[in-house]
């Protein structure tokens, strides 16, 4: 039963009735800002918090050795106002590409910094979005359908390594974010190789 229960935090059950609230599919434009983690609360209250025009955001922390929970990336998804016609919802492409970074990163810090590597300036290029110029960069993005920035397969994910992954969610007030990193950072420098 346990493996019905994954992403379950142990539950499991079965769904007898639900109401959903669907929204539309919207063309979105995806950009990518890297900054210290420092900046992330003002410009995620500047930019993001309350504002109409964006659709999605969400936000990483570096896990490279050199920039290790300091450098920051927020994706914002901007609501266009443009009548380009919603792209079919297209299957997920490089999985092997995305499992192989994501257990190599598990084999220490070179590992690591190949995976932020590849994230900032690989996953642009492979990025499932249509450009304005056929040559997306971070600061004029590209477009992506909210339907596409949603589907994941999580098919990356599969491995035989001999590791489980963990996910645990903190909710911090956004002004307490650098205090919280930095005794983060504290505690997984302390704990020895990781």
């Amino acid at each position: 039963m346990f493996h019905h229960a994954l992403g379950g935090y142990g539950l499991m059950g079965i769904i007898l009735d639900v109401d959903l609230d669907v929204v539309e599919n919207e063309m979105y434009i995806w950009k990518t800002h890297y900054m210290d983690y420092k900046d992330f609360a003002s410009y995620y209250k500047k930019n993001v918090d309350g504002n109409p025009g964006i659709g999605l955001a969400y936000g990483r922390l570096s896990m490279s050795p050199a920039t290790f929970l300091s450098e920051t990336a927020i994706h914002t998804y901007e609501k266009t106002n443009t009548h380009m016609p919603v792209v079919p919802l297209k299957l997920p492409g490089y999985v092997w590409l995305d499992r192989f970074i994501i257990n190599f990163s598990k084999t220490g810090n070179f590992g690591r910094r190949v995976r932020w590597t590849m994230e900032k300036y690989g996953e642009p290029r492979l990025h499932n979005c249509l450009s304005r110029n056929e040559a997306m960069s971070r600061e004029e993005g590209c477009f992506v359908s909210r339907n596409q920035e949603m589907y994941d397969s999580m098919d990356y994910l599969e491995n035989r390594l001999k590791d489980t992954d963990i996910l645990q969610e903190y909710f911090i007030p956004r002004e307490k974010m650098p205090q919280f990193v930095d005794g983060l950072r504290t505690v997984v420098q302390n704990s020895g190789p990781i």
